[in-house]
């Protein structure tokens, strides 16, 4: 089994940390203390999704897993193209810097490898 870790991009995290870091100053400074509590649960809800958010490659299944909601098995024999893209679709993905998966015919899937060139190298091995 080889696991592949997320790519966490500064073009997703500068943005939301300046977005927090600013609420929760105001919150503080206002005196907020419920407000600021909610940013906090927000602080650790995403920088769970970021650090949970990794690619198993066992065998010849592809299993995603994104926090607490995204737990998805793709079959590898199922996977007809893998192509890059800057796609900023919702997806388990804490990076612009993707690629997407068609798989079944019809499904997708946009995820985020930190060294796609090796992810996608090892998919090309296994279908």
């Amino acid at each position: 089994m080889t696991t592949y870790k997320s790519k966490i991009g500064p073009e997703l995290l500068i943005p939301i940390s300046i977005l927090l870091v600013g609420t929760g100053i105001l919150m503080a400074y206002e005196r907020a203390w419920l407000g600021l509590a909610v940013v906090l649960l927000v602080v650790a809800f995403i920088t769970h999704m970021f650090v949970t958010t990794y690619y198993h490659i066992d065998n010849r299944t592809l299993k995603i897993r994104c926090g607490f909601f995204y737990d998805k098995t793709i079959n590898i024999d199922t996977i007809e193209e893998v192509k890059k893209t800057r796609s900023a679709v919702s997806s388990p993905a804490a990076s612009l810097d993707r690629i997407m998966i068609r798989y079944n015919k019809t499904d997708t899937v946009i995820i985020s490898p930190g060294n796609k060139e090796t992810f996608m190298s090892h998919l090309t091995r296994i279908n």
